[in-house]
């Protein structure tokens, strides 16, 4: 809720940046969005991203025909340097309760606090797998 709750400030802060982007009018829209059962999108990473200071990184495996397509279907949200935190996120288009968002982390990442991981490196990472396959 705390994120939420940044989000819908940031967006009613930079109104005139999204309210283009909404259908409807641009208050109740903010106000749904403080629910926790209302979907988020790219608009609202976009929001957190500013917001927190950090880069982003969305994954899509269901767009994906196999592993090896994962990293060419990433969405990068970068509003920072290539050397600012990043963080990656999960999109799941068909959740139990709908499309999902879901955080992601290495294996070994404690979950504590924001990521150490950089976009420079999770690029080197993904271009190091893709590598790696190919031989």
């Amino acid at each position: 809720m705390e994120l939420r709750k940044k989000c819908v400030a940031f967006l009613e802060s930079n109104k005139a940046e999204f309210a283009p982007f909404v259908e409807g009018n641009f208050k109740a829209y903010c106000s749904r969005l403080s629910r926790p059962t209302e979907f988020a999108g790219e608009m609202e990473v976009q929001a957190l991203s500013r917001t927190l200071g950090v880069n982003a990184l969305i994954h899509r495996p269901a767009e994906a025909n196999g592993p090896e397509e994962v990293p060419a279907l990433q969405i990068e949200v970068v509003n920072f340097p290539e050397d600012a935190p990043c963080v990656q996120i999960c999109f799941h288009p068909r959740y139990h309760a709908g499309p999902h968002y879901n955080s992601v982390r290495f294996l070994g990442d404690s979950g504590e606090g924001a990521p150490s991981t950089t976009l420079a490196e999770l690029r080197a990472a993904s271009q190091g797998e893709r590598r790696d396959r190919e031989s």
